[in-house]
């Protein structure tokens, strides 16, 4: 069972994308602190924020300019109701091989006792340069954007790469990026979860928090 929880783990940091600084799926607060023990880690009180929710900034010497990473986990009630679905399960075929079911139940008492920096983890990322870096150099990159338009609130110009679930918030002018923000696709989650390195549990109960929903992005 240790063996499948590390392997879960790992799977966290082995998809390739456009990641920033690997900052993966399920990336956990506790493990962006161990990435960068001198950074300094701030709650922002973004008006947006919810309370369950953490928005944190990400500051330092050596980091090219400053982080921001929205972060969420899942309820106790959440967990829990999982725990008593599989105990119901296995109470309904007590003589069939529950073994997976008993590892989905150790594996999720073991999230409910986990410290929120270890509960804690990434939905999305923003970047924000030191210094506005040009559009141009992005088109080099990931070629032309397939969505320019202004944001809703503060019209603000942006263009998206949506097969990439990639956002940057760009001047007046459309020339300069200001930010960039970074998802995860549906794929890189579903890697993320571990579940082909570890078929001898049920598929949700790799899922420490549910798989998060694409939120619309706000300004800081």
């Amino acid at each position: 069972m240790r063996i499948i929880f590390l392997l879960f783990l790992l799977a966290c940091f082995q998809t390739q994308a456009e990641i920033y600084k690997d900052f993966a799926p399920f990336t956990t607060v506790a493990q962006m602190k161990a990435k960068y023990p001198n950074a300094k880690f701030e709650i922002v009180k973004a008006a947006w924020v919810k309370e369950k929710d953490k928005f944190i900034k990400i500051t330092g010497d050596g980091l090219p300019g400053t982080i921001y990473v929205a972060t969420s986990k899942s309820s106790d009630a959440v967990i829990t109701q999982r725990i008593e679905r599989y105990k119901a399960l296995i109470a309904e075929n007590p003589d069939q091989d529950n073994s997976a079911y008993n590892a989905g139940i150790e594996f999720n008492e073991k999230y409910l006792s986990l410290p929120d920096d270890e509960r804690y983890s990434i939905d999305w990322l923003r970047w924000v340069p030191d210094v506005a870096i040009p559009l141009e150099r992005l088109k080099a990159k990931f070629g032309e954007p397939n969505k320019y338009d202004y944001g809703e609130s503060d019209f603000q110009p942006f263009a998206e790469w949506s097969a990439r679930d990639l956002h940057v918030n760009l001047s007046d002018d459309k020339k300069l990026v200001y930010s960039i923000e970074y998802h995860f696709t549906d794929e890189e989650y579903d890697i993320a979860l571990g579940v082909k390195d570890a078929p001898s549990m049920p598929a949700d109960a790799f899922k420490p928090v549910q798989k998060k929903s694409k939120l619309k992005t706000k300004s800081k």
